[in-house]
């Protein structure tokens, strides 16, 4: 299923009141919005310095590898990960509520910034330790690609939703990974998407949450990503741009005039795979600035 910078927004208010606080929000947003692009700008809120963490083990088959050798990363994450991204989540609902004025790509692209900026304290020992393994394997630049999509591609798929309700369609179990790919979580504010901690703690999640991560710990590495959406086809994926590209491979137009190649995060696809054929390419867009 299917945001300018912005890590977790603080709005030091003066009175409890919803009216007065949507006023408020009203006007940030109308001050900072400028040529019909939206240029938040907001405060980092990090996690202490000192906070406990524990240790989070992701392990797969790197099926994209010409080896596909079995991997593993371990890094520490807060152990209030989920708590404070769910809490995190749904404050930002808030400040949806007083986007009236603006689009739906508008506010999707907030929602996706909003998330990935605020998470990347908190994956920094997943950067880490990928870094780490790029290095004593003596990783490329493709083989390192090969190697962190595998990664997020072999994570359980599981529906998230809001405002729909579980079940849904085929997917009518429960809130968690399942052999049969069939999981469904409901009532995720404020899009129907995890946060990229989420993804990594929970390990599990739908195309828009993989590829939202993935463009968070590709970006911190150094890559050239985005977020390539269609609405109709009501699906995401990675798009990343590469230097001299292999001819054949699919790619949509960036807000930068760069070409990004579809990366499926769904399934062990290769690079520039297009796995929506019965849709346009025309309704495919950069979702995330």
């Amino acid at each position: 299923m299917i945001a300018i910078p912005c890590f977790l927004v603080i709005f030091y208010l003066l009175s409890d009141s919803i009216e007065f606080r949507t006023q408020r929000i009203v006007e940030k947003f109308e001050t900072l919005y400028q040529m019909n692009k939206l240029t938040l700008k907001a405060r980092i809120v990090e996690s202490a310095p000192n906070a406990e963490t524990e240790w989070v083990n992701l392990s797969w088959n790197n099926s994209l590898s010409e080896n596909r050798s079995w991997e593993v990363i371990n890094f520490e994450a807060p152990v209030d990960g989920l708590a404070d991204a769910d809490y995190r989540r749904r404050e930002l609902t808030e400040i949806l509520d007083g986007m009236q004025f603006y689009d739906m790509h508008h506010k999707i692209a907030f929602i996706y910034s909003s998330l990935s900026q605020r998470d990347r304290t908190q994956l920094s020992g997943l950067v880490k330790a990928l870094k780490m393994q790029a290095k004593s394997e003596k990783l490329g630049y493709v083989e390192f690609l090969n190697f962190a999509i595998s990664m997020i591609q072999q994570i359980p798929y599981t529906m998230i939703l809001f405002p729909e309700a579980c079940p849904y369609g085929e997917y009518t179990g429960e809130c968690m990974p399942l052999e049969e790919k069939n999981g469904c979580c409901d009532n995720v504010v404020p899009m129907g998407v995890y946060s990229p901690i989420e993804f990594a703690m929970r390990q599990t999640g739908d195309c828009d949450t993989r590829a939202l991560f993935a463009y968070t710990i590709l970006s911190e590495l150094g890559y050239e990503v985005t977020m390539l959406n269609s609405d109709r086809a009501a699906h995401s994926v990675l798009g990343i741009h590469i230097p001299n590209p292999q001819p054949g491979l699919t790619y949509v137009m960036g807000k930068d005039n760069k070409k990004y190649y579809f990366w499926e995060l769904t399934a062990a696809y290769p690079l520039g795979v297009y796995t929506t054929p019965d849709h346009s390419l025309s309704t495919w867009y950069s979702a995330i600035n």
